[in-house]
């Protein structure tokens, strides 16, 4: 039984395109099959519980999945923490990229800035010969903009190297 009311959609970063979901109409009441086998709509999808979005583009956009609820439906209990599951194909998530790095002058700590996309887990490493590379935290991405402050090695060190990683 349907009692969240889930919403996706996927919005194009470059063009602010909006896809929504194909809708398909049960036509529970009447049964009509003219109603039940014509062509899916896209839009804000209240019946089902599984949502799906194709898209056939020709690779390279930048595309935001945003998963939201509007609340639970009419004569059910209230709406409740609820899990859901993306399955993507053909869809690689943007790189995290260090685009800031400030050294402590006394002690061994970096202040380091990335963007990466909102939800993702990552795990910072360091290395000071980029073959030996050592975890030093796991942190989760709130927003497009994050840094972090990490302790790795000594103020007196002269050299080390920053990687991002996805996974925790």
């Amino acid at each position: 039984m349907l009692v969240n009311n889930i919403d996706l959609k996927v919005e194009d970063m470059t063009t602010h395109d909006v896809t929504l979901p194909f809708i398909l109409n049960p036509d529970l009441a009447l049964k009509r099959s003219i109603v039940r086998s014509g062509d899916p709509e896209r839009g804000i999808d209240n019946i089902n519980n599984v949502e799906k979005i194709s898209r056939f583009q020709g690779g390279g956009e930048v595309l935001k999945v945003t998963v939201t609820h509007s609340g639970g439906l009419p004569n059910h209990p209230a709406p409740s923490p609820q899990l859901v599951s993306l399955v993507m194909n053909g869809i690689a998530p943007v790189p995290p990229v260090i685009t800031g790095l400030a050294k402590s002058p006394v002690s061994g700590q970096y202040l380091l800035t990335f963007t990466a996309d909102p939800g993702a887990y990552l795990t910072i490493q360091t290395s000071t010969d980029l073959i030996n590379w050592t975890a030093h935290s796991s942190v989760f991405v709130e927003q497009d903009v994050n840094s972090a402050l990490v302790t790795a090695g000594s103020p007196s060190e002269t050299k080390r190297f920053w990687r991002l990683r996805r996974g925790q």
